[in-house]
């Protein structure tokens, strides 16, 4: 399950990193390219270059397919439109699957299980707050700060569960964690992501 979503993460980053290239980079190479060029008359480089800053970043992209004359060009832009919409597909597929059967799966797992050694008020209290966690990563947007959190905190509940005894300690220090959370994200709701996210990373690195 943890692998699963490490593999939604690297997608997620694959696709932010396309994004970014498409949305920034390239438009403005774009821009520079067609100001610079010489294959063009001044009209239809003015026009072009209207183009590319109107209807940003698709200009950049048309631009490169169609009015550069550099089939370099041309071909990257219908590389980067492939790439940009495998990426979507897969991220979102995997966003669903996520939500539709592996974190369900994952949570009826959590509910049959005995943790030794761990009191049965803290289990109680750990699987009603797997249930809370779960509908808010499955309402609303994936990307809300509120399913980013509970995210997060799925995933620090992972790390601490991944070895057969469960520290009562760290499974106390979880509940608290998310009894506590809306106190440390009304402050800085980016602050308190980053804090789980480093929580998370010891944990799983202090498990292997």
């Amino acid at each position: 399950m943890i692998f699963t979503v490490l593999l939604i993460v690297v997608l997620s980053a694959l696709f932010f990193v396309a994004a970014f290239f498409i949305l920034a980079v390239f438009p403005v190479w774009m821009l520079v390219e067609c100001i610079k060029t010489s294959l063009l008359p001044n009209t239809l480089k003015a026009l072009w270059t209207v183009i590319i800053i109107m209807a940003w970043p698709f200009g950049s992209l048309a631009y490169a397919a169609f009015a550069s004359q550099k089939s370099f060009f041309a071909r990257l832009a219908n590389t980067l439109m492939a790439a940009l919409i495998i990426f979507s597909l897969l991220f979102g597929a995997g966003i669903y699957y996520f939500r539709s059967t592996l974190l369900p799966a994952a949570v009826v797992q959590y509910q049959k299980s005995d943790f030794t050694g761990i009191s049965k008020q803290d289990q109680t209290l750990a699987k009603e707050y797997l249930l809370i966690l779960q509908n808010e990563m499955q309402d609303g947007s994936f990307f809300s700060v509120r399913s980013l959190e509970a995210l997060e905190l799925f995933e620090l509940f992972q790390s601490i569960t991944i070895r057969p005894n469960v520290s009562p300690s760290k499974l106390k220090d979880w509940i608290q964690l998310v009894q506590h959370r809306e106190m440390i994200s009304a402050k800085s709701p980016n602050a308190a992501l980053n804090f789980l996210r480093e929580k998370t990373i010891r944990n799983i690195f202090k498990s292997s």
